[in-house]
């Protein structure tokens, strides 16, 4: 022990030991002060006995000390060290105990758990108590009432009630602990005296406590109440939420939201593994198999900003997170694997709002040797298992469809919320243009959306600016809202401007016959609104207006049908779209969609918008929840699209010469697949109204994480090594 080598080992622990101690020891020192402090204010009101304090210690800046009953002998306690504060009694000793509160070095106590608090259930029959069983929580509230305490202790699984009376030994320990605490107890199960039937373990209790640990403490006064047993009038503001996340965690809400996150996740996969066993390999159906695809790839144009990532080793070089493995999927149906999936992390640097965010989630999905049709029935068992996690009755297959052209119509969005089908808009143009009304006939198209339960909205709401629907459509961008109702056994109108009445009833009808043929004979009392302008504006007042009348004046929403499912595919969208920013055609879903073949062999530069495209969306309630298309599997076909979008040969080659490759020279197979946002299902299936909610750690909408602080500042010698800064700056 005296060589050289043993000197220098014991001089750097020593060092060691010093430096790791020195800092907890001067955080802890108030600590230990506040208890040397409460002891003396407890002996000095002539208390009986002052529980001993052993094996008091310093452990990465918490102070460690076990609360011993006077019966208890110090080495059957020297071997757990807990973070608590003093001010045990024990009412039963006969003589205080000269028992001191000592200093140690021992590590902090890991106990473990013979049952989870949620699982708690009263004995059987024969066995009428359970001894000897532990369980680790935190403190969710302490009553008292009368001699008895009652402590709720709770994990993830839910609350246990641990009650002590007057006179026992752990009585006064479990009155002193605080909300939060971390706590471990031991005791016997017993079936409850007044079960509550509210808790899963409601029928039981913890009692004859043996043993109370704590673990550790929190803050007295916590930001926010973490359990429904803190009556609070309303939610904790959401950036409050947000810097204390872990605590926010620990609320019922979001801690449901989690586990309903995993138990979507583990359905879906769970049905993809087993998918091909339904149908049979022997059928033509492979199985899928899970494939991680790079987070640090090159930049492609699919819509939004990319995230850059600086790489160190090529300076000026930059890598970018994936906005989806579009590409990389595609390489793998290329190299073999037919059916692939992934639950994969996406990045955009877009303007965020309550359904997005900067990354965010989707389970992707690929297929080679599949029509659209048979993508779109994987979709549909994939929204199927989800609503079986959720514990909801799946929505019956196979799912409705409408092509985009009739979504948009009708509903004005290419996502309608087919929960309330009676508002419906009709192309009235026809019937209404030429009868000598300005403003139908100056219109590029006159829209007419019918409202059969319209008696209840009042005249007063349908004029501008002061009237609440109205506003509605002049928010959308239209000038204002007409408006008349139907009349005289639907043969006749009443009330809205008088021109307009007039022109239609001229000529023996011969316009208002037109306009109720064409709205398919309304009921008498039906009310109906008109929107003039181009369709895109048109489509955009119908989608605003047709979604504020059923929320907020008919009230198509409430109670029941605000939870029910409905589910819609919408298909044939167009191929692109006029971007009056850049002048071009954009590709609408992404570049390497498949055009439909009939449209495609028939196109030319002037109707290139008219071109449909073998894409398909997952419509649920009125949000897109999924979305795919068949892929371009062919190096020509893919070359005259991009050239279509304006992409020169030189452009081309730079940023898909591995794309066009691999469609050329190595046999790409047919394949098409889709993409399922697991944010936004599962924030539908849970009821919520952000995906916030159902994301552990989110960004805000400025796209930062105030718990952490992200985005912060870098260290200027990283940003040297980067070559993103110079050394002499």
């Amino acid at each position: 022990h005296n060589s050289p080598a043993s000197v220098v080992v014991v001089s750097l622990a020593r060092s060691l030991v010093t430096m790791l101690v020195r800092t907890p020891l001067a955080r802890a020192h108030a600590c230990i002060s506040k208890t040397r402090a409460v002891r003396e204010k407890l002996r000095a009101r002539g208390s009986s006995h002052i529980g001993g304090l052993h094996n008091v210690g310093v452990h990465g800046g918490l102070v460690g000390a076990r609360f011993v009953p006077p019966s208890a002998t110090t080495s059957s306690t020297a071997s757990a060290t807990t973070a608590t504060s003093a001010g045990d009694s024990d009412a039963n000793a006969q003589q205080p105990a000269k028992q001191t509160m000592t200093r140690t070095a021992d590590a902090p106590a890991w106990p473990q758990r013979s049952l989870l608090c949620g699982l708690a259930r009263p004995p059987s029959d024969e066995q009428t108590t359970a001894a000897d069983v532990q369980v680790c929580g935190w403190v969710d509230r302490v009553r008292k009432f009368g001699g008895i305490t009652f402590v709720d202790v709770r994990d993830g699984t839910g609350l246990l009630q641990v009650v002590a009376e007057e006179g026992e030994t752990w009585h006064e320990r479990l009155s002193t602990l605080g909300r939060e605490w971390v706590v471990h107890v031991s005791g016997t199960l017993r079936a409850r005296k007044d079960p509550n039937p509210a808790l899963p373990s409601g029928y039981c209790e913890l009692a004859d406590v043996s043993s109370v640990t704590v673990l550790n403490l929190s803050k007295e006064k916590l930001p926010f109440p973490v359990t429904h047993s803190e009556k609070e009038t309303e939610e904790p503001r959401e950036e409050l939420r947000l810097r204390h996340r872990p605590l926010d965690l620990r609320r019922p809400e979001m801690a449901r939201n989690l586990r309903l996150r995993h138990d979507i996740l583990r359905r879906l996969r769970g049905t993809l593994d087993t998918y091909h066993e339904r149908d049979g390999c022997e059928a033509g159906v492979a199985p899928f198999v899970e494939v991680e695809t790079p987070t640090l790839t090159r930049a492609t144009p699919e819509g939004a900003r990319d995230y850059l990532v600086p790489s160190r080793v090529s300076p000026g070089s930059w890598f970018a997170l994936p906005q989806s493995p579009q590409l990389f999927k595609q390489m793998l149906m290329v190299g073999g694997m037919e059916r692939y999936y992934q639950v994969a992390r996406c990045y955009r640097d877009e303007d965020l709002r309550s359904d997005r965010q900067p990354e965010f989630t989707q389970l992707d999905v690929e297929l080679s040797f599949a029509t659209q049709d048979d993508v779109m029935d994987v979709g549909e068992a994939l929204l199927c298992a989800t609503f079986e996690a959720a514990g909801r009755e799946a929505p019956p297959r196979p799912f409705a469809r409408m092509t985009f052209e009739q979504a948009m119509e009708r509903y004005g969005s290419d996502k309608p919320d087919m929960r309330y089908t009676g508002l419906v808009s009709y192309d009235v143009t026809a019937a209404v243009k030429g009868r000598g009304f300005k403003l139908f006939d100056e219109s590029k198209e006159v829209r007419c959306m019918v409202v059969e339960e319209g008696k209840s909205i009042s005249n007063s709401k349908l004029k501008a600016p002061k009237g609440a629907v109205a506003a509605e459509a002049v928010a959308a961008g239209a000038g204002g809202l007409l408006f008349t109702r139907v009349c005289g056994g639907g043969e006749a109108l009443e009330q809205g401007p008088a021109p307009a009445r007039e022109a239609l009833e001229a000529d023996d009808g011969a316009g208002l016959k037109a306009l109720l043929s064409a709205l398919g004979s309304p009921a008498d009392g039906s009310l109906l609104l008109f929107f003039c302008g181009p369709p895109a504006q048109n489509s955009k007042c119908v989608d605003r207006v047709r979604r504020y009348l059923a929320s907020s004046e008919l009230g198509l929403l409430d109670g029941d049908a605000a939870s029910e499912a409905a589910v819609l595919w919408v298909t044939d969208f167009p191929l692109v779209e006029y971007d009056e920013e850049l002048g071009r055609s954009v590709a609408l879903h992404h570049p390497f969609t498949c055009p439909n073949m009939d449209d495609w062999a028939t196109k030319s530069s002037a109707n290139l918008e008219d071109v449909r495209s073998q894409a398909y969306d997952l419509v649920l309630n009125g949000v897109e929840v999924g979305g795919g298309s068949i892929r371009i599997h062919r190096e020509e076909m893919q070359r005259e699209m991009l050239a279509a979008l304006g992409f020169t040969d030189a452009e081309m080659e730079e940023q898909f010469g591995f794309l066009l490759e691999s469609l050329r020279d190595y046999g790409a197979p047919p394949h098409g697949g889709l993409a399922m946002g697991v944010d936004r299902l599962v924030a539908i299936m849970g009821g919520c109204d952000s995906i916030r909610s159902v994301i552990a750690f989110p960004k805000t909408a400025q796209a930062s994480d105030i718990f952490v602080g992200a985005p912060g500042p870098a260290d200027p010698k990283q940003l040297t090594e980067l070559k993103l800064i110079s050394k002499h700056e």
